[in-house]
């Protein structure tokens, strides 16, 4: 290896380190947001000021984005569609059953996507691939077996985990318009439409915030979200870009790790409101099958 391809190399992991320690960090983010606003609201605003954050770096994907966007207008269309859902439906899911709940039960979304490769795209399986999607199928049984025991607890764990499975297939969706458009026009480009397009989905309903909502810790997460949202998605750019897809794949689904980590360091140090029902022994037994099931069933071969 020389010494280019080892700093791109480099350059790449760490790019794929920072998706993960955002994306793991965002629930939370998102709890605290819960706060003062809605979950549509929180959804507007993080897609919102995600895209004018690309508009101000990337100000040159202006200029093309009419001429895509009547191009594949319905594949633009829906792409901002499964966008958006899959964005309210995640912080919905967190409001209702939590973060960890949450975190996890997202994960079906690279299971959902590599189905719809295999029956619609027709791409090839690994045995790796299958033997880590029943894995990763053992592993939510489990998981949300443990977190719908508690009678107190079942009924709100249960909604979070339908409302998240929506948002899963969603982002499955929102991928596969990423798979079909993008290799046209660019991903860039295509985010730059959709982000715009969700946000002008989601204006009508959401809740104007108050004056003095502005100055509170909600607002402040709203803003983190938001700029979390772009830099999240420029690195994992930047990680394609640079590394084998299946190496960013496989790591990028062990982020939920790190918010289990946050989450249980929080509770031992008494904080009980991002989760107030912590794992159990079988919950961390089946969130572990499930991610590394996960991150198998998402390798390819390179």
């Amino acid at each position: 290896m020389t010494a280019s391809n080892r700093s791109a190399s480099v350059y790449g992991s760490l790019c794929c380190l920072a998706v993960i320690a955002l994306w793991g960090i965002e629930p939370l983010f998102m709890k605290v947001a819960l706060i003062e606003f809605d979950s549509y609201t929180i959804t507007w605003f993080r897609v919102a000021g995600a895209f004018l954050l690309m508009f101000v770096a990337r100000a040159n994907l202006w200029a093309s984005a009419p001429r895509a966007f009547l191009r594949h207008f319905w594949g633009v269309i829906l792409s901002g569609c499964f966008l958006a859902v899959y964005f309210y439906a995640f912080v919905k899911g967190i409001e209702v059953g939590g973060p960890m709940t949450a975190a996890i039960t997202i994960q079906i979304g690279p299971i959902a996507l590599a189905l719809i490769g295999f029956v619609f795209f027709h791409e090839k399986l690994i045995r790796v691939q299958i033997v880590g999607a029943f894995i990763a199928i053992l592993g939510f049984v489990v998981f949300f077996y443990s977190r719908l025991s508690g009678v107190e607890e079942a009924q709100f764990q249960l909604e979070a985990v339908i409302i998240v499975s929506i948002a899963a297939i969603s982002w499955a969706g929102f991928c596969v318009g990423q798979k079909i458009i993008g290799a046209t026009i660019g991903a860039n480009l295509l985010n730059f439409i959709t982000f715009l397009f969700a946000a002008l989905l989601l204006f009508p309903i959401i809740t104007y915030p108050r004056g003095e909502q502005l100055a509170t810790w909600s607002f402040a997460a709203i803003v983190y979200l938001s700029v979390s949202t772009f830099i999240a998605y420029w690195a994992l750019g930047e990680a394609i870009r640079l590394l084998p897809v299946s190496i960013v794949s496989f790591f990028i689904t062990l982020n939920p790790f790190v918010t289990i980590i946050c989450v249980q360091i929080l509770l031992w140090l008494g904080n009980d409101f991002f989760e107030p029902q912590p794992l159990t022994f079988y919950g961390y037994i089946g969130s572990c099958m499930a991610l590394l099931g996960v991150a198998g069933a998402t390798l390819r071969r390179r």
